[in-house]
């Protein structure tokens, strides 16, 4: 301050001790009070028109800042949004309403949600229920949603029960698993009766088959009961009640597994097996009052492929309305083992080269061991309980063994018990009938126009007595 005589004089600056400097300069800790956790998801029951589901997160929550909320994982059929006060709506999609209806346990979709409050987060997983599709009557749409659009790979287990369906249904996605469970595909119309699997590494099993039990017989893809056209295709425990067609036909497949397949009543073949199929097993299965030949391998000359190395182990054959209980019209490398063959209409056991059908000759063919009984009731047909037959211009049956047979109760008008039988200049070579044991009757051992060079006859014995032939 100036002095009162204007002379300017000094004063000593003062500065505030280190104790005050602690006490004015205070530190002060702003705390964030906001966590989330995740509760109990409040889920409503679907709309019953449109299958939407609605529902709350109910995360718990403190402090003062707004969650937010996000869907970190949609559905795998379907869609979650979420509102920004916690509440959500599911919407299905048509095939997750499809798969609630046709399996046994996919009626439900998981969702996870993640709610976010400053830095604190908490997610909730959640379940909804998935309102199944209602069918009145035909299941065909629902059936083909399913079997079109499952992913590559995964694993159905179909609800036990009967399906029916008017159009085809066919499987077209590879490495599926279908686990039938009891459940039945009933066709309703047997224009358009068939089940088809025409993907690869696709395994059935555990259901039944149906179309009606009368009606004409048909011929076309549409009408055979389940065609299998994929390669690497397993079917296991499967029936068949009753088929326009063919009741199982194996179209071009290969490396295909058929395994305890019963067939009733189909109005062709019970299982068929044609156009170039090759590497394939059938085991223990049956078929009973097939239309046609019970197990057949065919090769037609216009399709142009040839059927080949296929094995067939244990066929029951269970009686034929028409047709032979066994048989190869055109193959390579064809082996049935231990046959049980009864009531058929012709020839239990038939290998041939047909003119009628233009199929293919026969390489390699091997029958051993079983029964053949009450053969070729047919009046009308002369086959005997076993004809080897070349027929078709061109074409050669040869290297045919068929060996360690019973054969008992050929019907008297069948003529003979074994037959090899050329016409049309058709030729047969090294046709070996071997170990066959007949029933004492009137009836020709064998019956043959083929020179005796193509064919050996050993080990028959009639009645318990060997028999020079």
């Amino acid at each position: 301050m100036a002095s009162q005589t204007g002379t300017p004089t000094a004063t000593a600056a003062t500065y505030p001790t280190t104790a005050t400097l602690l006490q004015a300069v205070t530190a002060v800790r702003v705390k964030n009070n906001n966590t989330v956790s995740a509760g109990t998801a409040t889920v409503g029951t679907p709309n019953a028109t449109t299958g939407t589901v609605s529902g709350s997160l109910n995360f718990k929550t403190t402090g003062t800042t707004t969650p937010t909320y996000t869907v970190t994982t949609q559905p795998t059929y379907g869609t979650v949004t979420v509102n920004s006060n916690g509440t959500f709506t599911y919407t299905p999609t048509q095939f997750a309403r499809d798969l609630s209806a046709v399996s046994a346990n996919q009626n439900t979709a998981t969702f996870t949600a993640l709610a976010s409050s400053g830095s604190a987060t908490a997610s909730e997983t959640v379940t909804v229920p998935v309102l199944a599709t209602t069918i009145n009557g035909d299941s065909t749409a629902a059936l083909q949603d399913v079997f079109s659009n499952l992913a590559p790979g995964s694993t159905l287990t179909m609800a036990a029960k009967t399906f029916y369906h008017s159009g085809i249904v066919q499987i077209t996605v590879a490495g599926l698993t279908i686990n039938g469970n009891g459940s039945t595909l009933q066709a309703t119309n047997d224009a358009t009766s068939s089940v088809q699997i025409l993907a690869d590494n696709v395994s059935v099993s555990n259901m039944t088959f149906g179309a009606n039990l009368t009606g004409p017989r048909y011929y076309g893809m549409a009408q055979h009961k389940l065609v299998i056209e994929g390669n690497h295709d397993s079917v296991r425990n499967v029936t068949i009640n009753g088929s326009a067609g063919a009741g199982v036909f194996v179209y071009g497949a290969g490396w295909f597994n058929l395994s305890g397949i019963t067939v009733n009543n189909s109005r062709a073949d019970g299982i068929h097996m044609t156009n170039g199929s090759h590497d394939g097993v059938v085991s223990d299965s049956v078929t009973n009052n097939t239309g046609d030949d019970g197990f057949a391998v065919v090769s037609y000359i216009p399709d142009g492929k040839i059927c080949y190395n296929i094995t067939v182990n244990n066929p029951v054959v269970n009686g034929t309305t028409g047709g032979r209980g066994i048989s190869v019209v055109g193959g390579q490398n064809i082996t049935y083992n231990n046959i049980k063959v009864s009531n058929t209409d012709v020839a239990g056991v038939y290998i041939a080269a047909e003119p009628s059908y233009n199929t293919m000759g026969v390489n390699g063919v091997t029958i051993n061991g079983g029964t053949v009984t009450g053969a070729n009731r047919n009046p009308n047909v002369v086959h005997g309980a076993i004809l080897v037959y070349a027929g078709n211009p061109g074409q050669t049956v040869t290297n045919v063994t068929i060996e360690n047979l019973s054969v008992s109760a050929t019907a008297t008008t069948a003529q003979r018990q074994l037959g090899l039988i050329l016409e049309n200049g058709a030729t047969a070579s090294n046709i070996n009938f071997t170990n066959i044991s007949l029933d004492k009757s009137s009836l020709i051992t064998l019956y043959t126009n083929a020179p005796r060079s193509s064919y050996t006859v050993s080990g028959i014995l009639i009645g318990g007595v060997p028999t020079q032939v």
